[in-house]
């Protein structure tokens, strides 16, 4: 997380959660952690998580999973903030999506985009 003095790193897996991770720059990542060492977790997905990206200047975390779920949390409060289907927003009339394999917002923060593996 960039922005507000956040020093958090999330990660995503298949048990459908988003883990928060503290991290500092003095101590960094310098020993194996578990789950029990999380310093938070993001619940709401139905399928496992597979991206995930900080925005660049506000602290807010999106993130996808399967081929229609994208979340934006808002990391002060560790709440979702908006939930968008990606497959409405992305495609036309009978059309099918992968799964979401990559977000990334744009310099100012004011677009999303993401990448789906075609599963078809």
């Amino acid at each position: 997380c960039k922005a507000g003095g956040c020093e958090l790193l999330a990660t995503g897996s298949d048990d459908q959660r988003v883990k928060l991770w503290s991290v500092s720059q003095e101590a960094g990542l310098t020993r194996s952690q578990t789950a029990d060492d999380a310093a938070g977790s993001l619940d709401g997905h139905s399928v496992g998580v597979r991206a995930l990206e900080f925005h660049p200047s506000a602290p807010v975390l999106a993130t996808a999973a399967g081929p229609s779920e994208l979340y934006l949390w808002d990391m002060e409060s560790q709440q979702s903030c908006c939930a968008v289907g990606l497959e409405a927003a992305a495609l036309g009339q009978g059309e099918t999506m992968g799964r979401v394999t990559s977000l990334s917002w744009d310099h100012q923060g004011s677009r999303l985009a993401f990448a789906t593996k075609n599963c078809s």
